[in-house]
């Protein structure tokens, strides 16, 4: 079932006129929205918040699915929006099999770092990388 599907139950609606057989009942299919999971056709997709450390070195996480937890390698060097596919963790197919689940990776930051977490970020910021917006500058520039 989708969501904005329309259903119907043949002849289970209200009686004929002058005694004519019960019509047909239709239902408006309507899926509330789910705090985690989201649905993208026979697909899901969950936002998976990792610390900056946890992209950079990579890790080994929980993930919830619609079965239940499993276990996800995050790669080093994983990007904020990263999509990472589980197979065969969605929702059942009309056509048999399946859907996939989606995580998307959401790098998040500390709210209020310690001191000494500031002093390392600080420390961090004094390597020398690659302007990250230096694309983005360019091309804005350029239109």
């Amino acid at each position: 079932v989708r969501d904005g599907e329309r259903l119907r139950v043949k002849g289970k609606g209200a009686p004929g006129r002058g005694g004519g057989p019960p019509g047909d009942l239709f239902f408006h299919v309507q899926i509330a929205p789910h705090p985690v999971f989201q649905r993208k056709d026979s697909d899901i997709v969950v936002t998976l918040p990792l610390w900056p450390w946890e992209a950079v070195l990579g890790t080994d996480i929980p993930v919830p699915t619609l079965s239940g937890t499993v276990r996800l390698k995050i790669p080093a060097g994983s990007q904020s929006q990263q999509r990472m596919r589980l197979k065969g963790k969605g929702l059942p197919k009309r056509t048999g099999g399946h859907g996939d689940q989606f995580v998307i990776l959401d790098i998040v930051t500390p709210e209020a770092p310690s001191s000494e977490e500031q002093q390392l970020y600080e420390q961090l910021a004094k390597f020398d990388h690659p302007d990250p917006r230096s694309t983005l500058l360019r091309e804005a520039a350029n239109e």
